[in-house]
């Protein structure tokens, strides 16, 4: 009986996985989203031939107004409840004039959820 030796090569596999242990978990991250990147890349050139873009901006338009009309009446009330504790707690402090500061705090804030998409709309606009 005769042994022979066969020497072993590490595949490109084990190479590729010893030299992956070595690196820092920043490192990794970095690969980990350039991968994501790619995949999503690839991902996008495999389904843009069937993808109707004006159909699928409407549909994001819908929905993106329907999300903005329900953060505007969330705000609206917020505003409104935020406002009144504000101004009650100011009152206690005998501070009546904060009570005008405090009003028009909440009323810019109130003002900026209607006033930022339209200005993106004149921005828009002017691009399109």
């Amino acid at each position: 009986m005769q042994i022979c030796y066969i020497p072993y090569k590490k595949s490109i596999y084990d190479q590729a996985r010893s030299k992956l242990n070595k690196l820092s978990p920043k490192e990794r991250a970095g690969i980990a989203s350039a991968l994501t990147i790619i995949a999503a890349g690839q991902l996008n050139a495999l389904y843009a031939k069937g993808l109707n873009v004006a159909e699928f901006t409407k549909r994001i338009d819908t929905k993106g107004l329907e999300i903005l009309g329900l953060i505007q009446v969330v705000g609206y009330w917020a505003a409104i409840i935020f406002a009144a504790i504000d101004i009650v707690k100011s009152i206690k402090k005998q501070d009546i004039a904060g009570v005008i500061a405090i009003a028009a705090k909440y009323a810019i804030t109130f003002g900026l959820l209607y006033a930022l998409p339209a200005i993106f709309d004149m921005i828009k606009v002017l691009f399109v």
